[in-house]
């Protein structure tokens, strides 16, 4: 049931983007690349400083299970975004496990976020983002090597960001 509801949560947040979006930039489509994992995310800029990007990673290997990452990541600006502008984020998320057989686990993360954007225009950009995060492990999960066990590692991703 915790699924669901992070997913309706989720689907929530990724429609009200109409009443938060600021009046110069409304809403992107954005992918970040962290080692082998891969996710789309949604930024939406609430302010001309300020963009929350719920995301969305899924894995699925049939007669394996699926995996489920789900996240929100708030970025907020130095200011207001020109040709290089840094941020400092801060991330959630859940990690969520479904295997064909067996007991799902969920992983729970906890994360900053430094970097910047390179905005080639108005509508389009590159980043980088190096990231420290604490991940708060389900009981039966191997994923971080440590069941029931808080990780505390960091990360670094390259983004790019299409605004509509």
């Amino acid at each position: 049931m915790l699924v669901y509801r992070l997913v309706v949560v989720f689907l929530l947040i990724l429609f009200s983007h109409g009443l938060l979006s600021a009046k110069d930039r409304n809403v992107g489509l954005a992918t970040s690349i962290q080692s082998e994992q891969a996710a789309i995310s949604m930024p939406i800029w609430t302010g001309k400083k300020v963009t929350i990007a719920p995301s969305l990673g899924i894995v699925y290997r049939e007669e394996v299970g699926s995996d489920l990452a789900l996240g929100l990541l708030f970025k907020f600006y130095t200011r207001t975004p020109k040709k290089i502008t840094p941020y400092i984020g801060a991330r959630v998320g859940a990690l969520i496990n479904s295997p064909e057989v067996g007991e799902g686990q969920t992983d729970w993360l906890l994360g900053v976020a430094f970097g910047g954007d390179y905005f080639l225009d108005d509508d389009f950009s590159l980043g980088v983002e190096a990231q420290l995060n604490l991940t708060k492990s389900d009981e039966n999960s191997l994923r971080f090597g440590s069941p029931d066990g808080i990780t505390i590692n960091t990360g670094a991703a390259v983004t790019a960001a299409v605004y509509f």
